[in-house]
């Protein structure tokens, strides 16, 4: 399909936070896979059952499964509070008003891009100044119906020109271990792993932050 890149306007509005809260949701539900593959969740499972295993006795193995089941409960109850509170923080801030923190902002290097297909708004990519010589990439989304097919790209490389013409020489973006295809995407585009931040509790979940960079020449 043939792919237009255009500045945010407010009439966007509402289809670029739509396409944004897809892109989350998606997200969210590799995250969820991730924690019960966990080290955490592999601990548990083992020490129960070793205590069935060792001790097969009947109050021990009701115990164990009473056990496991409380467990898999808080894990989902958990997972469920951390999607909810993700997708809020995630849709404040910069999306409150676009027009205010970005578009107003352009002599910064801030700008907001949508990309259209038959008129019809399909992908978001923000960008932010985070210093004098160095951009974030930010709010990369695409629609479901239109992933695969060189959509982000084209995004991705209109905000590069646009960090070229406002003296920007590297790129910086984050992501999340669970968005593989972002991962692969990134990489497939000149970007390299910087840092991958994993805090204890990360590891016990078994998430990954990866912060990504790009040169431009």
């Amino acid at each position: 399909p043939t792919v237009n890149i255009r500045s945010y306007t407010e009439a966007d509005d509402k289809k670029v936070k739509e396409i944004i809260l897809e892109g989350m949701n998606d997200v969210t539900e590799p995250r969820i896979n991730n924690a019960m593959k966990s080290p955490l969740s592999f601990l548990i499972y083992s020490l129960c059952f070793l205590s069935v295993y060792y001790r097969p006795t009947t109050n021990v193995f009701l115990g164990s499964f009473v056990f496991v089941l409380g467990f898999y409960r808080i894990i989902c109850y958990r997972i469920q509070s951390v999607r909810h509170g993700y997708i809020q923080k995630s849709m404040s801030g910069d999306l409150e008003d676009i027009n205010q923190f970005y578009m107003s902002r352009a002599k910064e290097g801030f700008h907001f891009w949508v990309a259209e297909v038959n008129e019809i708004v399909v992908g978001t990519i923000a960008v932010q100044r985070v210093n004098k010589t160095r951009a974030e990439l930010c709010r990369l989304a695409v629609s479901p119906t239109c992933r695969g097919c060189g959509v982000a790209q084209k995004l991705c490389q209109v905000l590069e020109d646009h960090c070229r013409k406002a003296k920007f020489y590297s790129i910086i973006l984050k992501t999340s271990n669970s968005h593989v295809a972002a991962v692969r995407l990134y990489e497939k585009i000149g970007y390299s792993l910087k840092s991958n931040y994993r805090s204890w509790i990360d590891f016990c979940l078994n998430r990954h932050y990866p912060r990504m960079l790009k040169k431009l020449k």
